[in-house]
């Protein structure tokens, strides 16, 4: 694995794994160092009774299970600080590249649907003389829709206008009695 691909969840990992560590061993060297405490003061207070010899071989044992004691915690904080060391090292270098991997591709990204929504507007958008053309077409229309309103409300129908023949007629206003009780020819057929 490259250190300019370093995974931010195998990071995470690692520290905490480091820091559980660390935790754990300071637990643990606390209840040693509890414990060799507890056993120093008994060992102490039964050795007043022995003669100077006993004692003196019971301190040097003492000493010698203290030092291993702080030998071992140590090793397992060296052992530690190294874990740690290590895990800073990779967080660095993992923030150190975050700009390359991170934030150009995000750029990048945010650049690309920028144009490619700008490209679909401008293609989309229908320019000024197709929107002056869809005006009148739309004046046009509304035009074409008032004339039929008015349409919908004539009354149509079949006016004789003698010797056998016939005309449509169209009743356009009530008031207008002019001709055949109101309606007017259409067409005339001769």
């Amino acid at each position: 694995m490259s250190q300019d691909s370093i995974d931010h969840k195998a990071l995470q990992d690692i520290l905490g794994s480091v820091i559980e560590a660390a935790i754990r061993n300071q637990k643990t060297s606390e209840k040693v160092l509890s414990q060799l405490s507890d056993a120093i003061v008994t060992i102490q207070t039964r050795s007043l009774g022995l003669p100077d010899v006993v004692a003196g071989q019971v301190r040097k044992q003492i000493e010698d299970a203290t030092e291993k004691a702080a030998n071992t915690l140590l090793k397992k904080f060296n052992s530690a600080n190294a874990s740690a060391e290590r895990a800073e090292n990779a967080y660095n270098n993992a923030t150190k590249n975050i700009f390359k991997w991170v934030v150009l591709p995000a750029i990048s990204i945010t650049a690309i649907c920028a144009i490619v929504i700008m490209g679909a507007v401008m293609y989309l958008t229908p320019s000024i003389e197709e929107i002056k053309e869809r005006r009148q077409e739309h004046l046009a229309l509304v035009n074409e829709i008032t004339f039929f309103e008015k349409l919908k409300t004539v009354e149509l129908n079949k006016c004789d206008i003698g010797k056998g023949k016939y005309v449509v007629c169209a009743k356009f206003d009530v008031r207008d009695h002019r001709t055949w009780d109101g309606y007017r020819a259409i067409v005339e057929r001769r």
